[in-house]
């Protein structure tokens, strides 16, 4: 079975925060709250890093206050909750027996919470680190420490750093070895240069550097996936010569829907039918 996109199997939580970090009197509240979810950073330079925030009142409190807004629920009963959960107790258990301890905290609440919690933590033990991977390679400057604090997804950090990311010698540092950069700042920067008169070789190389630095564009690769989000496809053939066998996927020999649409029992399909190849 041939896709015509690639199916996304676990969708990330939508983040709804995002909007207080560009509007109105919200700005100022809102770095507050970013900042205090994150490390004591590290300074730009001279300084050793302090370790993850989630470990201090802060951060903790920073936890709390936005999985509290999300919540439309008192910062206190985040708290209390957290407490309880830190302390080894089961979401069943604190729905029904610390009703009391919570405010009243339902079960779906407590899991909400409960999965938020754990994803902003692992999402500032990561900040941290790539903050230190950053800085000890000396390309940490006020503007980047600014960019990686305010990041508040797993997605849009990990779009930060991949510059930054160690990495294997790739196709695009080879090109740039043999010279051919200036052929890819002249493709791109004037859409009516003539390639006809680059060779092959010339073109390959700029072609792999371009790639890389659209591939390395936090703000490009955001907005792109965004756009897959709201208006990607997943198409579906079957490989010729494959009906029979792969009959059992008839439903998707042309199959079409939007990403956003599309319910988590059909991707598994596809993905079988892929393995399968049918």
């Amino acid at each position: 079975m041939d896709f015509g996109g690639t199916p996304v199997i676990h969708r990330a939580r939508r983040e709804r925060t995002a909007a207080a970090l560009t509007t109105g009197n919200r700005r100022g509240e809102a770095d507050e709250l970013v900042f205090a979810a994150v490390t004591t950073a590290p300074e730009i330079a001279g300084s050793e890093p302090t370790g993850p925030a989630a470990g201090t009142t802060a951060g903790i409190a920073g936890v709390n206050r936005r999985i509290a807004d999300e919540l439309g629920v008192r910062e206190t009963q985040v708290a209390a909750a957290v407490d309880l959960l830190d302390g080894g107790s089961t979401v069943p258990f604190i729905a029904r027996y610390r009703k009391e301890v919570t405010g009243g905290l339902d079960d779906a609440q407590l899991r909400t919470l409960e999965e938020r919690l754990h994803y902003l933590r692992e999402l500032d033990e990561r900040r941290v680190s790539i903050i230190e991977s950053i800085r000890g390679q000396g390309k940490l400057d006020e503007a980047l420490h600014r960019q990686l604090l305010l990041a508040e997804t797993k997605a849009r950090l990990e779009d930060i750093y991949l510059p930054y990311k160690p990495k294997r010698r790739t196709k695009a540092q080879i090109a740039r070895e043999a010279g051919h950069e200036p052929v890819a700042d002249a493709l791109i920067n004037d859409p009516t240069t003539d390639p006809a008169q680059y060779s092959a070789e010339q073109l390959d190389g700029a072609r792999a550097i371009l790639v890389e630095r659209f591939a390395e564009d936090a703000d490009l690769v955001g907005e792109l996936r965004e756009l897959m989000w709201n208006r990607g496809q997943v198409t579906s053939t079957v490989r010729p010569g494959k009906e029979e066998a792969g009959a059992k996927f008839a439903d998707y020999f042309e199959f079409s829907e939007p990403f956003d649409k599309l319910p988590s029992h059909r991707i598994l399909a596809l993905l079988r039918g892929r393995r399968r190849r049918c």
